[in-house]
């Protein structure tokens, strides 16, 4: 069997002409040119993809800005809002103990 594939690789070098390995090499070397086009147009898509994702990355960023500056806003309201609340609570307890205290004058005066 050895030798049936000795045979068989001897024939198959005296087939390989100077001549064919000059081309498969010719052609090898295009091969891998044009591997390297290939490649070098995907660096640019990724160069547009990155160029991309970083002028929507500004454009979140300035959206939650916006966002950020109007929660301030909700809260500098909010916090007037509890101020107000915090007044007529007060208010309500005066009058409810000016209404207890008249009653109670009532009362008082009433017996």
């Amino acid at each position: 069997m050895s030798e049936i594939i000795g045979a068989i690789m001897e024939a198959m070098r005296k087939s390989w002409t100077d001549e064919r390995l000059d081309d498969l090499s010719l052609r090898v070397e295009n091969g891998f040119a044009q591997v390297d086009s290939r490649f070098a147009e995907v660096d640019a898509r990724f160069g547009e993809v990155d160029g991309r994702f970083d002028k929507l990355e500004d454009q979140v960023d300035t959206r939650f800005e916006a966002i950020g500056e109007g929660l301030k806003q909700m809260d500098t309201r909010f916090d007037k809002l509890e101020g107000r609340f915090d007044k007529l609570q007060h208010t309500l307890v005066q009058v409810s103990l000016t209404m207890l205290g008249g009653v109670l004058v009532a009362l008082l005066v009433g017996h």
